[in-house]
């Protein structure tokens, strides 16, 4: 019987598809490297990549042109594969376990059928929307959510400064983040901006002397962001789940279709509220963020819901993004996040 000590996490980061996939499998390779030999493979990693890679595992480049095959052939049969991408096809699984390897989907597709050994899931799911094979195992939820170790730590109680952080991914192909603080520095918001950005996000210089700039944060700068702010404004993705679990109340939207379902069980799970835009025209964008910088304001029911109502319409001339307010579900987080090494490693070693 084979003896499934060793993982290769397979997951990419670009420009096109932003860091999301990497950030989160790398965090799992973070939370099982102490029981398992775990080698991490990427394609043309950037240096920022590296960095955070060689604080984790060992790791491979591969090439752009031949990244399947060169992955392919490195297979030995007593691997634990684990992808996290949705360009995958259904005959490249079946390559992977033909060589005798055990395969573990991260974040699968809805409208897709899977028959791997495993698939993770890190967010409630109460209608689940693709098919897997009797054999697969399912695992979804927060308790398997894809949160770095560093967000783990007790939260900082000190008081959280008036200000807002604005992150939209290590990507942001539609240059979102630069309307976003367009229309913040255009209605004069009165607290500190900061903006978490990746190489490749398109910022304004003219905006530099409104903001503060920071690129390629380790996990730990992040958590001292989101534990010193009292808003968050981010994308429907693994940067939002990392916030809800630091207690930061978050405006999340979404732009990408792999967003789209997470968004909704966000909103399906009442994390989110949307409420609809009727007579906007008496509200003034400033009287709008004045309100929310002061965050005793976001304790109230009454005012979750002026909250969204709001942002709808601060936000109704930025195309392609859909915005709305919400709670933390951070005291979830707070309860699951003692357990959820433990669940990785007890999961990964039933394989």
């Amino acid at each position: 019987m084979v003896s499934y000590k060793k993982i290769y996490f397979r997951a990419d980061a670009s420009a096109q598809i932003g860091y999301g996939h990497f950030i989160r499998t790398l965090a799992i390779a973070d939370m099982l490297k102490s029981e398992f030999d775990c080698t991490f493979f990427t394609v043309s990693p950037t240096e920022y990549q590296v960095g955070e890679m060689t604080k984790v595992c060992n790791y491979a480049a591969l090439n752009t042109d031949t990244a399947l095959s060169e992955f392919l052939d490195l297979l030995k049969g007593d691997e634990i594969v684990v992808l996290d991408n949705y360009f995958y096809t259904d005959d490249y699984f079946r390559s992977i376990l033909q060589k005798g390897c055990k395969l573990v989907i991260v974040g699968p597709m809805s409208n897709r059928h899977y028959d791997v050994d495993m698939l993770v899931y890190g967010i409630p799911q109460d209608d689940i929307k693709f098919t897997k094979a009797e054999r697969t195992k399912l695992y979804y939820g927060f308790d398997y959510a894809f949160i770095r170790r560093e967000f783990f730590k007790c939260e900082n109680h000190k008081t959280r400064n008036n200000g807002i952080v604005v992150c939209l991914g290590g990507a942001d192909p539609l240059r979102l983040t630069n309307k976003i603080l367009q229309r913040l520095v255009n209605i004069e918001y009165p607290e500190t901006i900061n903006v978490i950005a990746g190489d490749k996000v398109f910022i304004d210089e003219s905006l530099n002397p409104f903001i503060r700039q920071y690129k390629n944060l380790a996990a730990s700068q992040i958590v001292e962001l989101f534990d010193a702010y009292r808003l968050a404004i981010l994308s429907a993705s693994t940067i939002t789940t990392e916030a809800l679990s630091r207690g930061i109340p978050v405006i999340a939207g979404y732009y990408a279709d792999n967003q789209v379902d997470f968004y909704n069980t966000l909103v399906d799970h009442d994390y989110i509220f949307i409420k609809s835009c009727r007579d906007n025209s008496t509200l003034r964008y400033d009287q709008v963020f004045y309100n929310i910088a002061h965050v005793e304001l976001f304790c109230t029911c009454k005012f979750l819901g002026i909250s969204s109502f709001c942002f709808c319409i601060f936000f109704s001339g930025i195309n392609s993004f859909r915005f709305s307010c919400s709670i933390c579900c951070h005291i979830y987080f707070k309860k699951g996040n003692a357990l959820c090494v433990v669940i990785k490693l007890k999961v990964f070693c039933m394989l």
